[in-house]
């Protein structure tokens, strides 16, 4: 691939252009989630040249939404498994709501610190 320069002064710029990326890639981005923001977010702080090679190879954003889309079926995964391991249930919810409540929130935060140690902060 050649790349163009552009005179500045007396200096050569290169006349580098991001890859253009699909309006459904772009809506896409536009409602990205917790996971995939929070993998861009260490992608930049502590693994900048891996950065640099999404961004650079016009494969940023799909990386971000696959990442995205995968935690978040993990997710609802590991929360339904863990619920029903714990006995957390809609009997459960009817005879002590606030118990209810505790649970599926302290599990909530469970499968989602699991999930940012083994998807998005690698």
């Amino acid at each position: 691939m050649a790349i163009e320069y552009v005179q500045n002064g007396d200096y050569l710029i290169p006349n580098l252009k991001a890859p253009e990326i699909s309006e459904e890639t772009e809506e896409a981005l536009m409602h990205l989630g917790k996971f995939g923001l929070e993998r861009e977010r260490f992608l930049q702080e502590h693994k900048r040249g891996t950065y640099l090679d999404y961004l650079t190879s016009g494969t940023l954003a799909e990386h971000l939404i696959e990442i995205d889309r995968q935690a978040y079926e993990r997710k609802e995964l590991m929360m339904q498994q863990m619920k029903k391991a714990r006995g957390v249930n809609l009997e459960m919810q009817e005879k002590n709501w606030w118990g209810y409540y505790q649970e599926v929130r302290t599990i909530e935060a469970e499968v989602e610190s699991t999930i940012m140690e083994e998807m998005i902060f690698v």
